[in-house]
């Protein structure tokens, strides 16, 4: 059987009355405590350390009640990071001075940031944590520019506010790993529950593992120019994974163009989905990918768009083999003039795409509301690979192979 191990853990009666259990790696909020007979301290960091004492003791209720003795731990002291990262700010506290703890994150060494002055800037954080590091974000606003340089997950606890771009950039971390074998690093951007405002966006300009978006809200942004608010780039050329799922993207703006914009091969096993897309949130496509890794699969599914323009654009660079699913979308509007109505548009990008004979565009259960019965046409460009009857993707509507009735524009 494999072995198990627990995080060390204390039981404290304060003396207000208030029972509080701690255990290593737990972050404690406002633990106010004696300096001196005259002086209180207030600190808010990681449990590094819990200190014991043993002691002897007799137990009247054992039989025979003496002269047995019994060993006994007593908890004497906790080490505290107050840096929140792992550079080691460290205080001793004695127990026995404790006045209150204000809450306790059970976060297992998570590092907790928020706006205050206590806390270290969330860049300077993001800059001297670990590969891979839990960030837990204290409600407020962030409004400083971030730049990521490794795998993190970013969790809010409470209304986060983010008011300025995010960028995934190569730092030397990075560089090193994508010149590495694809199976020799593991980089995983996760940001959770964050709300995006003013001119914030989610730009990707190096290769990594994973994007996940889930539970965020994109609304009040006005960017000066044409932005995609959501952007895997071209610099981005490792074969990825992208989530994006239970978000709402509100008004963005005349300059949000195309919404989420992905140029990186994606793999089986991406999702946008049960997403809303407002009315106002991009000009032109909700979603235009650009990259599919052989064999991929992407699954766009049960999303509430007000107005698809179109929800989703393919054009997927060099010869494309997978699938793209389309499931159980609903669409309250589309485009006034028929001919460019629908939910897909499938269009080369530009002569970059050579066929798309090896794709299979799969849409299923649309819910649509727009009175247009048009949801999939394809498009040529006078720029663009022109469409033929060999290099034509697979499309599969409701169950039904109607690749040869899909009108082609131009």
């Amino acid at each position: 059987m494999p072995s198990a191990t627990a995080l060390v853990g204390v039981k404290l009666v304060l003396d207000n009355g208030k029972e509080v259990t701690l255990h290593e790696g737990d972050i404690v909020q406002n633990l106010v405590y004696k300096v001196n007979s005259m002086t209180t301290g207030t600190i808010t960091g990681a449990v590094r350390v819990i200190n014991a004492a043993t002691t002897k003791a007799t137990n009247p209720n054992s039989c025979p009640p003496v002269p047995y003795a019994h060993n006994l731990l007593t908890v004497s002291s906790l080490v505290i990071d107050t840096s929140l990262v792992f550079d080691a700010s460290l205080v001793r506290v004695d127990i026995s001075k404790i006045i209150d703890i204000g809450s306790v994150s059970e976060n297992g060494g998570a590092i907790v940031v928020g706006p205050g002055s206590q806390y270290k800037e969330l860049n300077t954080v993001l800059e001297e944590a670990p590969e891979g590091v839990l960030i837990t974000l204290k409600a407020g606003e962030y409004t400083e520019p971030l730049k990521i340089t490794k795998g993190v997950h970013i969790v809010a606890d409470g209304e986060v506010v983010m008011s300025a771009p995010v960028t995934v950039t190569a730092g030397a971390a990075v560089a090193a790993a994508a010149s590495a074998p694809v199976e020799a690093v593991s980089r995983d951007v996760y940001i959770e529950g964050v709300k995006f405002t003013g001119t914030a966006c989610v730009k990707v300009d190096a290769p990594v593992d994973s994007l996940t978006l889930t539970k965020c809200t994109f609304d009040g942004i006005n960017y000066d120019a044409k932005t995609m608010p959501i952007a895997v780039t071209n610099a981005a050329t490792k074969p990825m994974l992208l989530v994006i799922t239970d978000c709402i993207f509100g008004d963005l703006g005349a300059n949000s163009y195309n919404l989420i914009d992905v140029y990186a091969p994606l793999v089986a096993g991406s999702q946008i989905a049960r997403n809303k897309f407002e009315e106002n949130c991009c000009t032109h496509n909700q979603i235009s990918l650009y990259g599919l890794n052989d064999d991929g699969n992407v699954e766009i599914s049960e999303n509430q768009v007000a107005v698809s323009k179109n929800l989703l654009r393919v054009g997927c660079v060099g010869a494309p083999i997978g699938r793209i699913e389309l499931l159980e979308n609903t669409i309250l509007k589309t485009d006034s003039d028929t001919d460019w109505a629908g939910i897909c548009v499938i269009q080369p990008y530009s002569t970059k795409t050579t066929t798309m004979a090896g794709l299979t565009i799969v849409i299923n259960g649309t819910i649509n509301k727009t009175g247009v019965d048009q949801l999939v046409y394809m498009y040529n460009g006078s720029k663009d690979t022109q469409f033929t009857d060999d290099n034509k993707p697979t499309v599969l509507l409701d169950g039904k192979n109607i690749t040869a009735d899909v009108p082609i524009r131009s």
